[in-house]
């Protein structure tokens, strides 16, 4: 692929099925999205943009088509009731263990905090929440290669 470097890269391919997950990696290794860098999923297309080229964007571009994102997809928890002041967590397994998931909240993307926070556990990503407050409440989903997991989580008065 050749760029002028001037403007956005921008490559794309189709997958099948639509919703199989892909990894873009440039010289062999896995691209991560950042700032510049975007991936995009819209039915059988994938995309990667990056955006200004730069001389350092030069190099061998892969689409490698991966197998699900999830594993146990129908083992979660969708719903989940957790008690104020407690500790919860929310999980999902996904098929390789190096790779890394996004969560959010009601659409926002999470950032660690002191009582909100993420962890690793084999291939395992956990969400946990210390002390669970009344504003806890709300869609989390756990995010990576395009695919998502949705929970609900309601933090009733008392049980």
């Amino acid at each position: 692929m050749s760029s002028s470097l001037k403007g956005d890269l921008e490559l794309s391919c189709e997958v099948s099925p639509a919703s199989a997950a892909v990894v873009w990696r440039k010289d062999q290794v896995e691209i991560i999205e950042d700032q510049r860098t975007t991936f995009i999923s819209k039915g059988t297309q994938r995309k990667l943009v990056i955006k200004n080229a730069k001389k350092s964007d030069e190099g061998h571009y892969l689409r490698d088509e991966t197998a699900a994102v999830f594993s146990k997809k129908e083992a979660v928890q969708k719903e989940v009731k957790a008690s104020l002041s407690q500790k919860a967590s929310l999980s999902c397994t996904v098929s390789d263990s190096k790779t890394e998931v996004k969560w959010y909240k009601d659409g926002k993307q999470l950032i660690s905090s002191r009582t909100v926070y993420s962890e690793v556990k084999g291939n395992t990503r956990l969400l946990v929440m210390e002390k669970v407050e009344k504003s806890d409440a709300g869609e989390y989903t756990c995010e990576a290669g395009g695919e998502k997991l949705v929970f609900k989580v309601a933090v009733p008065s008392c049980f």
